[in-house]
């Protein structure tokens, strides 16, 4: 079995803003939960959840949505648990009112157009009397932050190993990922 050792401290990309959304939305749902050393962060069907590592000394984050997976942008699990914190700002008030939104069923319905998905909830925000240019002033805030904190990938111990045609990224033990994107090999 083939290993390689990986380029330690990738960077994560920006997320989209709808991210932030749901980041918002999922704390309110309550469906974040500690579980030993690992954090599950529950979809908003909750019929499967996602897992956080977060090392503040390396200031590196690591997390299987499909986001931070398949695209490289730290996702929504991830901007929840750093609201949850308090590395990013969190607003309680714009969280209850993303409470209870069908995040996978309104983006499937718009054929993953985050814009589409954006203007959907927003006449939710409004209904809910949400001031949106506050709104979007304290998105720009967190977008600041994320862009200013540059968290990282894992950077400890990461090893890339061969596996029945693929590959797993395993860290530390815990966490398993089935595909290259957004990694660096070295």
């Amino acid at each position: 079995m083939n290993k390689i050792k990986l380029e330690p401290g990738l960077k994560w990309k920006l997320p989209p803003k709808i991210k932030i959304y749901e980041a918002l939305g999922c704390l309110a749902d309550g469906r974040l939960k500690k579980i030993d050393n690992d954090i599950r962060v529950y979809s908003s069907s909750r019929n499967k959840y996602y897992t956080v590592q977060y090392d503040e000394n390396k200031n590196a984050i690591m997390a299987n949505d499909n986001g931070s997976f398949w695209v490289g942008y730290l996702g929504y699990p991830s901007i929840a648990y750093l609201m949850k914190i308090g590395k990013l700002p969190f607003n309680q008030q714009y969280s209850k009112a993303l409470k209870d939104i069908p995040w996978k069923d309104i983006n499937l319905k718009n054929k993953n157009n985050f814009a589409k998905t954006i203007l959907e909830v927003d006449e939710i925000l409004k209904q809910k009397d949400v001031d949106l240019k506050k709104f979007y002033n304290f998105l720009d805030k967190i977008k600041k932050q994320l862009k200013k904190k540059a968290w990282f990938s894992w950077e400890q111990n990461n090893v890339l190993q061969e596996n029945d045609g693929g590959f797993d990224l395993k860290l530390k033990g815990t966490l398993r990922f089935r595909s290259l994107q957004s990694l660096t090999l070295t």
